[in-house]
């Protein structure tokens, strides 16, 4: 199963607190043999940037990357787990929403 995480930040080795828990539940699908990356929207992106963390594929870029990115695999992730949905990757999604199966995780955040 393959498996696209779109979210609004994600840890580095600069910052490793950004939605560590998301990384922490990217870990366990790895661990059961899930494909995953991760995408993350940042508006203010002017080019994609990769990186990897703790063995988790990141890309860094913005709501036309996204969207190019989903343009690019449909049929090819099982899965688009969206975490911290906002607008602008509601834009995005909602163009893929006939092409793919996808996850909205909502919660509340910790006071």
């Amino acid at each position: 199963m393959n498996l696209l995480v779109v979210t609004n930040q994600y840890p580095s080795k600069e910052d490793y607190y950004r939605n560590a828990f998301i990384h922490t539940r990217n870990k366990e699908y790895i661990r059961m043999g899930k494909k995953l990356s991760v995408f993350v929207l940042k508006k203010e992106s002017k080019s994609l940037y990769n990186y990897e963390y703790e063995g988790v594929q990141v890309t860094e870029g913005n709501a036309l990357e996204l969207e190019s990115l989903l343009k690019k695999h449909q049929g090819l992730r099982d899965i688009v787990l969206v975490h911290f949905i906002d607008v602008d990757m509601m834009r995005v999604i909602n163009k893929f929403l006939d092409k793919l199966k996808v996850i909205v995780f909502i919660h509340a955040m910790r006071p």
